[in-house]
């Protein structure tokens, strides 16, 4: 009898503790299961806005590419003949630099052929016909693999 009037008595206790514990535990799931979606959100966000600032630049280097040609071509034949140093530094450089933690690394590989051929020549002081032929080449690379990122991210999302 003693011990059926024990169980009576504790055991409302007893199952008062194991709801604690269980809504205790459940809550603290739940928290930590909102917690990693809303990490996983804003490193989305983060991500979006990186790839909107990059393609904000690529968009720029093609239309300032457009309007400030870098490359002159031969009309007759169309190939490139003179890399245009003065348009490079006056309107590519500065959008190729304020977003350089943007920008793929293909293209800043591009980016650092071009200048380094740049401080040679600097350098040397004056440019040769094959200078400005490695110059125009890296430069189309570096439009090449811009459009490439472009068209890889309008695939990506369309």
């Amino acid at each position: 009898m003693m011990i059926n009037g024990l169980i009576k008595d504790f055991l409302p206790v007893f199952s008062a503790l194991i709801g604690i514990y269980l809504g205790s535990y459940l809550t603290s799931k739940n928290q930590r299961n909102l917690f990693k979606q809303q990490v996983l959100w804003e490193e989305r966000k983060e991500y979006k806005i990186k790839e909107e600032n990059k393609l904000a630049a690529y968009n720029k280097i093609l239309l300032l590419n457009r309007e400030h040609p870098v490359i002159d071509h031969d009309i007759q034949h169309g190939s490139p003949i003179l890399f245009d140093v003065d348009n490079y530094e006056k309107y590519m450089r500065p959008i190729l630099y304020d977003n350089y933690h943007f920008i793929d690394q293909d293209v800043l590989n591009c980016l650092e052929n071009i200048e380094g051929s740049l401080k040679i020549y600097e350098y040397n002081q004056e440019i040769t016909g094959e200078e400005h032929f490695d110059l125009c080449s890296g430069f189309n690379e570096l439009l090449k693999r811009v459009k490439d990122h472009i068209k890889l991210y309008r695939d990506k999302t369309l």
